[in-house]
């Protein structure tokens, strides 16, 4: 697997694209990759993530990370709450429905 850091987000779309460790082009990642994948998460730029990375089915000759896991970058509190977070805060966030508890439970330190 490889890992890689979150660059550009755009979450109105639920995509963002990786910086993968190794060097190389860019990889387009999708929301929906997350292993555990909750409607209204959201990607952060500078999370860390570990991913495979195969040929887009959609379009073809580009790379696309699939199986994607957080390895950081959940911004939380001891008291189980999101954080402020602010400029190139890394993570995931929640939606404003009230999923905090359920990604800092997954993903929280």
């Amino acid at each position: 697997m490889t890992t890689g850091t979150v660059h550009k987000v755009f979450p109105d779309r639920g995509y963002c694209f990786v910086s993968p460790d190794g060097g190389g082009g860019h990889v387009f990642c999708h929301v929906r990759s997350l292993r555990d994948y909750r409607p209204g998460t959201q990607f952060r730029e500078g999370a860390r993530l570990r991913f495979e990375v195969q040929e887009s089915t959609r379009s073809p000759g580009k790379l696309e990370a699939v199986n994607v896991e957080i390895l950081d970058g959940v911004a939380g509190s001891a008291a189980g709450e999101l954080a402020p977070v602010s400029g190139k805060a890394a993570g995931v966030a929640a939606s404003p429905r009230g999923r905090a508890e359920e990604i800092l439970g997954r993903y929280g330190e």
